[in-house]
């Protein structure tokens, strides 16, 4: 007669009687859930069934190990009473608590024969003895290589220690518990690893021990545009850029490991369509269990914009810096260019009288002119200063930008040595700008001698260039203006030259007044430039290389304004000027300008202060036809005085006097609040034509 089939893996016969047959009936059925790929709660639930059926009276419990708090937690259950399988649903796993903790303790089986007696059952005797239990015994489960994954406990209603079946079936038991709870969390392992390695942002690349790619994630393939078929058996070194796929960048990182036991750095990357990136990695050794070489597992992860977002932080922080300081320098050049004008006005004006009288002596008048000539040096270097500050005094014209290059073309060649020569490729009908030609030609001039002392005694070649040129957006590659040049239409001048070049120390100072590299160096040759592209709303960008030379590049913005017909010249001036009030906290400039004026007005006034210039208003405010008012006064300044003025005599004539320029001041006042500007240091002859020139209007 054919014995009885076996029930379907997942189905337990309740007609199973006998102990053995019901134990091969569980074994059948477990491994058949495990060949399927069950579920753990599935199978757990089976072998708590299945031992139930096996060993009948019996209530079999699993409990699992949780490794985060080393604490054993109620994992499946069948017959044992609900409320008392709510209290004893946790344990931890130490010595003298119950069976379950006991016997994970030690990692061997615990039996206990009464639980009414047993002292490691105190704290759920009562519950145990109220739902009748009264012995258990626990079976520790382990992992193949030991590990401590759960109990398997066995509860019965009657006093007693287990018969060797018994303990034969729940050994049995625990191990197939064991294998289910292992296989699970490999899988559960495995799965996780496959996700983390699929879902990770970094490139995971496996490569055997002939440094060999074998394996990696969908990561590597997003980042270096390869797919895994193309990198499987290549060399890692394909994913450098193809000058440093070399034995020496692979010899590095092994060293590195072979002392460190890995590899941490940042290198560049090359991706399948050439695209350069940088990649930070780590490189770590994989080994067997007998801690042979197996391999290496490389990371890399890519920072090519981080890098690029930070060097992009670095240059703006570098131009912040640079615009304070140009800023911080300019005012400090304007200040001090303010003070000077303020002195050479005295020191020029009063020269010039004493050079009217017909009866100074030879040698007087020689030492005059030399003082005259030494006055209007310092006059020019101040300008100088205006220029590099910015405040300089421009006379703006539409003018030709080649056309002013080439009209000193000749004045630029005599001015260089003779081994260097001086080339020109000017553009023809360049688009108009607005400048002043003077600061124009100051700015090509030294441009091009900068130029030839780069070249110093060697033979070489200065190249002057022009060409009109449209910015469709901000352009951030130029040195000035540091928040980059607006978008517009430009003429462009370069001057270029093949010498010595700058290193990156002289180009962070060139601009700086009175900087040098030459032992004769003075002035403020690159200062100036400067100042007077920012004066010309334009901009400036250097291209240099040590022992290769320099390029200045300098954009000047394309007029917008219509070309306007020249005005007559103003009417005839009235031969005398009436009455004036000087108001200068100069006191040697007041003084000039009094006896300068004295000869041609009916009377003048004159006051060192706002306040003493205000009180001689006020005492002859009927009378005075003219007030000269220094712009920079200290206490009550030209802004007060001059409401002042204009409330008490609406008719009032004022011309505004000042050691910065005329744009400067212009930005301090609305048009129509005085009739005209001189700029210090000036001469006797310019401050009568200025003040005819006010009081002509009417």
């Amino acid at each position: 007669m054919n014995p009885e089939p076996l029930p379907e893996p997942g189905v337990l016969s309740p007609d199973v009687r006998r102990p053995i047959a019901a134990w091969s009936e569980l074994q059948h059925h477990v491994v058949g859930l495990l060949a399927q790929g069950a579920e753990l709660k599935t199978i757990l639930d089976a072998v708590v069934r299945g031992i139930e059926l096996a060993l009948p009276g019996r209530f079999a419990t699993i409990m699992r190990r949780v490794p985060a708090r080393d604490e054993l937690v109620l994992a499946a259950w069948t017959s044992l009473p609900n409320e008392y399988a709510e209290a004893t649903s946790r344990a931890p796993i130490a010595p003298g608590v119950g069976t379950c903790g006991s016997a994970a303790y030690s990692r061997s089986r615990v039996v206990t024969e009464d639980i009414a007696v047993d002292p490691r059952w105190a704290p759920v005797r009562d519950a145990a003895l109220r739902h009748g239990l009264r012995a258990c015994w626990s079976q520790p489960i382990l992992s193949s290589t030991g590990a401590l994954l759960g109990t398997f406990g066995l509860y019965q209603t009657a006093s007693g220690a287990p018969t060797a079946e018994e303990i034969e079936h729940v050994e049995g038991a625990a191990h197939l518990v064991g294998i289910a709870i292992e296989r699970a969390e490999t899988e559960r392992a495995r799965r996780l690893h496959h996700s983390i390695v699929t879902d990770l942002i970094d490139s995971v690349i496996v490569i055997d021990g002939d440094l060999r790619i074998v394996e990696c994630n969908p990561a590597t393939e997003r980042i270096f545009g390869y797919k895994r078929d193309e990198l499987i058996g290549q060399s890692p070194l394909m994913l450098y850029p193809e000058n440093q796929r070399t034995f020496a960048t692979a010899e590095e990182i092994l060293t590195g490991i072979r002392t460190q036991g890995r590899w941490h750095g940042e290198r560049s990357y090359q991706t399948k369509d050439g695209r350069i990136g940088t990649r930070v990695m780590t490189v770590l050794r994989l080994e067997d269990s007998l801690g042979n070489g197996q391999g290496f597992l490389s990371l890399h992860r890519d920072v090519t914009e981080e890098r690029r977002a930070a060097l992009e932080q670095e240059d703006l922080r570098s131009k912040m810096l640079q615009t304070q300081k140009l800023e911080s320098l300019g005012i400090l050049a304007g200040g001090i260019a303010h003070d000077f004008n303020n002195l050479l006005t005295g020191i020029l004006g009063n020269a010039e009288l004493a050079l009217h009288s017909d009866e100074l002596p030879a040698r007087t008048r020689s030492a005059l002119l030399a003082i005259q000539r030494s006055a209007g040096r310092a006059a020019d270097l101040t300008r100088q200063m205006l220029a590099y500050s910015g405040r300089a005094t421009f006379q703006r014209a539409r003018v030709d930008l080649s056309a002013e290059v080439r009209e000193i073309g000749a004045l630029l060649a005599s001015s260089i040595a003779k081994k260097v020569e001086l080339r020109f490729q000017l553009a023809s009908d360049l688009p108009p700008i607005d400048a002043d030609r003077a600061q124009l030609q100051q700015l090509v001039m030294n441009l091009v001698i900068n130029a030839a002392e780069a070249i110093g005694d060697d033979t070489g070649e200065v190249l002057v260039s022009t060409w009109a040129w449209t910015n469709p957006r901000v352009e951030r590659d130029v040195n000035f203006p540091t928040d980059g040049l607006p978008p517009g239409s430009y003429s462009v001048l370069e001057v270029r030259d093949d010498g010595c070049g700058m290193d990156e120390a002289t180009m962070q100072r060139i601009f700086d007044p009175f900087f040098t590299t030459k032992f004769t160096g003075r002035g403020l040759g690159l200062a100036a430039v400067l100042g007077i592209v920012r004066a010309h709303d334009g901009g400036l960008k250097v291209q240099t290389e040590l022992g290769r030379g320099t390029a200045f590049r300098v954009f000047l913005p394309v007029s917008t304004k219509e070309r306007v017909s020249p005005v007559d010249p103003a009417r005839e001036s009235p031969e005398t000027l009436g009455t004036v009030l000087v108001i200068d906290d100069e006191p040697v400039v007041a003084e000039l300008a009094t006896s300068v004026l004295q000869p041609v007005c009916r009377r003048v006034h004159s006051a060192v202060s706002g306040e003493t210039g205000l009180a001689l208003f006020e005492a002859h405010a009927d009378e005075i036809d003219l007030v000269l008012l220094d712009v920079t006064m200290p206490k009550l300044g030209a802004r007060e005085i001059l409401d002042v003025l204009h409330r008490r005599r609406p008719d009032v004539k004022v011309v505004l006097t000042s050691g910065y320029s005329e744009t400067e001041v212009s930005r301090r006042f609305a048009q129509g609040e005085f009739e005209g500007f001189l700029q210090k240091p000036y001469s006797p002859s310019s401050l009568l034509a200025v003040l005819r020139a006010a009081v002509a209007r009417g």
